[in-house]
């Protein structure tokens, strides 16, 4: 047989070595390129959030107080639980933002809120209405929090408390069984790990 007709071809070792580091590089991307995408879902709410606290605070100064909240619309009868779009408020009549962002968390995959499309607001819940406040929420207008807004993070929990109940931990009455250190979402305690992002009118929380 002639030698140049012979074709030559990978082993089968040296495919399965090739496959193995094919996989090794995966495992080591995938994870880099989710942290990646979590990272910057977070950095996109932080501006968000930064932007409506902007149009928040042109609102109130034309209004004389901040937004109507989601749960005092909900018992004003403005608005039903599954509609609370009270951050909509800022487009109209008077356009303080061009439209209202989403949060990414409650659109990812698997979220609380997912198939929820009137839910995918950031939460937004205000305390100026003196016949409304009551419990925490009296306790969380005591120590200056006036309206505050969160998302429920990368971990997409909700447990409680809600970040009302945070706010309130800062009065003494309330008696500091909670510590925000617990519910509020760090980066540096793990990409995914669990805790609100929370957004009030004294700035980002705590």
């Amino acid at each position: 047989m002639n030698p140049k007709n012979v074709r030559s071809g990978f082993t089968l070792i040296e495919l399965l070595i090739v496959v193995a580091i094919i996989g090794i590089l995966a495992a080591i991307a995938v994870p880099n390129f989710l942290n990646a995408q979590i990272r910057a879902k977070y950095s996109r709410v932080l501006a968000d959030m930064k932007n409506i606290n902007t149009a928040i605070e042109m609102y109130s100064f034309d209004e004389g107080r901040a937004p109507i909240g989601s749960l005092e619309g909900m018992s004003l009868g403005l608005w039903q639980h599954g509609l609370r779009r009270a951050l909509d408020r800022l487009t109209t009549p008077i356009s303080y933002m061009s439209s209202i962002p989403r949060d990414p968390f409650m659109e990812a995959p698997g979220g609380a809120r997912e198939s929820d499309t009137d839910r995918t607001q950031f939460t937004y819940n205000c305390m100026q209405n003196p016949d409304w406040r009551s419990g925490n929420y009296q306790f969380a207008f005591d120590v200056g929090f006036t309206w505050y807004m969160f998302s429920p993070g990368p971990a997409n929990t909700q447990g409680a408390p809600w970040p009302d109940y945070l706010l309130a931990a800062n009065n003494s009455a309330y008696g500091g069984s909670e510590s925000p250190a617990d519910r509020i979402f760090e980066a540096s305690n793990g990409i995914t790990s669990v805790g609100w992002i929370v957004w009030t009118n004294k700035g980002r929380y705590p």
